[in-house]
C-alpha cells in the first residue's frame, strides 16, 4: 500500500492469494492517523475481491519523533483487530513482530 498501486494490482487477476506488509507511514516516515487502517483495508479488499489476503507483517511506529506515541500505536492495533473482526473476507494470517526489551 506504500507502493504505487499499478505495481501490485495489475497482477491480481492471475493469483489466488495476496501477501502484504503494512506500515501506514508517509514519505518522511511520519505516521498516518491510526484510523487509516479502516480506509486502507477496505480499499484493498475492494480491489482484490475473492482473494485470500495474508497480512505478513504489520507495524506502527511509536516514536514521538515520527509524530506518534504508544497511545497512537495501541489505537492502530485496536483498529486493525476491530476491522478484522468486522469483515467477512479472507484475512487468514497475521505475523506480529513486536519490540522486545532485554535488560
Amino acid at each position: 500500500m506504500t507502493q504505487p498501486e499499478n505495481i501490485w494490482i495489475e497482477h491480481a487477476d492471475v493469483v489466488d492469494k495476496v501477501s502484504i506488509t503494512y506500515y501506514p507511514i508517509n514519505a518522511d516516515f511520519s505516521v498516518k492517523s491510526p484510523e487509516i487502517v479502516f480506509t486502507d483495508f477496505k480499499a484493498l479488499i475492494t480491489k482484490l475481491p475473492g482473494k485470500t489476503i495474508f497480512v505478513q507483517k504489520i507495524g506502527f511506529p511509536s516514536s514521538t519523533t515520527l509524530n506518534s506515541g504508544d497511545d497512537k500505536q495501541a489505537e492502530f492495533f485496536c483498529n486493525f483487530f476491530m476491522f478484522g473482526m468486522d469483515i467477512k473476507t479472507k484475512l487468514l494470517m497475521l505475523v506480529f513482530f513486536g519490540s522486545m526489551m532485554f535488560q
